[in-house]
């Protein structure tokens, strides 16, 4: 399946013309030209297909064979790993495992159960990664950030998100739909929906670790969330738009897609730029524990 872009774009920045020009000779600061798409490579896992795919500067790649088509929380350090968006033991038939990938969307034959007992209610819409642990964000009334080991395994919930660490004074139900992390704040991003008393809200919420709300602003998309360290900005996706953020809230970009991204999570690799895959990490072990044990036998 390959998924393709309408040449419409809203909100990118056009040339500077008499307006630009007047703004400029104000000391008023005109947004350079850009792009289109993410610099970095954004990943992305989706329900609704078989495949695993890339999207980078307006452009899609190639889609790939996925372990299964149920494979929507996504962790990107080095390499991609995701895992089942539900317990799928009761499918028939049943949709055992996600897995880990090269950056280059090669499946490496490691798989990865969801992580959660058989008849679990739970279900999980996006995932994300700061090189230690990966991180989910619970469907439904929950909403619940979870934390796992680099496997998937071992989940413990992190901190719940209401209507009281947001801020509000009134109760309501909050529904998180995707989630990144961003390695310099070492801080948490959430796309959520609140249905307060007072009105409905679609935000962007920056939590710390503990679950303490940083920032929100208000935003046009509410499905999976990606944080780019190349510019440092947040992508949001919907079933047929990309959103660019700053994370000051500034609306950056808007990208109509011709191809529904229903049922998909989405994540940069955050890990620093120039750290080496795991893969490559374990061979390099290989390779200086031989040599270690060559200057013994010298010695």
């Amino acid at each position: 399946m390959r998924f393709g872009i309408v040449a419409a774009r809203l909100g990118a920045p056009m040339g500077l013309g008499l307006a630009g020009l007047a703004l400029a000779l104000a000391g008023v600061g005109v947004p350079a030209a850009r792009a289109a798409g993410p610099i970095s490579t954004m990943y992305i896992a989706s329900t609704v297909s078989t495949t695993i795919t890339t999207f980078q500067g307006g452009a899609f790649g190639p889609s790939l064979p996925s372990y299964s088509h149920e494979e929507r929380p996504i962790a990107v350090w080095g390499d991609v790993r995701t895992i089942p968006n539900t317990d799928t033991s009761s499918f028939n038939p049943p949709i055992p495992t996600g897995g880990q990938y090269t950056l280059g969307l090669t499946q490496t034959g490691v798989t990865y159960a969801f992580p959660f007992a058989a008849g679990s209610s739970l279900g999980f819409s996006d995932g994300t990664s700061d090189g230690a642990h990966n991180y989910a964000n619970s469907t439904g009334v929950e909403a619940t950030v979870y934390q796992f080991d680099r496997s998937w395994a071992n989940p413990a919930a992190l901190f719940a998100v209401t209507s009281t660490n947001l801020k509000f004074a009134d109760s309501g139900s909050i529904f998180l739909f995707g989630i990144t992390y961003q390695p310099l704040a070492n801080a948490i991003w959430l796309s959520l929906i609140g249905t307060s008393d007072s009105f409905p809200f679609t935000d962007l919420a920056e939590f710390d670790l503990s679950g303490n709300l940083l920032k929100s602003f208000p935003v046009l998309g509410n499905g999976a969330l990606a944080f780019d360290p190349a510019d440092n900005s947040l992508w949001i996706t919907t079933a047929r738009h990309f959103y660019q953020y700053g994370t000051d809230g500034t609306l950056l970009d808007t990208i109509n897609l011709d191809g529904a991204l229903n049922g998909a999570g989405i994540e940069f690799d955050l890990a620093p730029t120039g750290a080496p895959e795991p893969a490559s990490l374990a061979l390099l072990g290989v390779g200086l524990a031989g040599l270690g044990l060559a200057r013994r036998r010298r010695g």
